[in-house]
């Protein structure tokens, strides 16, 4: 029953509506240049696993990026 009450809500309230739209709007263009996926690759995805694919692929390249830091670094500290 709440589902349905939290659907009918989301379905009367354009703002929420065109809030959902732009985010996952920005959300796509944001995997596509993260993965070089094509637009039609990423929308035939199911929306939980885009989701998951987003945060998965986020920590990966802040693990790269903090790695890298580490690397560069340990080399300064070097010379």
């Amino acid at each position: 029953m709440i589902w349905s009450r939290t659907f009918f809500v989301w379905c009367t309230q354009s703002d929420l509506q065109n809030k959902f739209r732009e985010e996952l709007e920005e959300n796509i263009f944001a995997c596509m240049e993260m993965s070089n996926q094509s637009y039609r690759d990423i929308s035939f995805m199911p929306l939980q696993r885009f989701y998951n694919y987003l945060k998965w692929k986020s920590k990966l390249e802040e693990d790269r990026r903090n790695t890298i830091e580490e690397h560069a670094g340990n080399l300064n500290i070097g010379v």
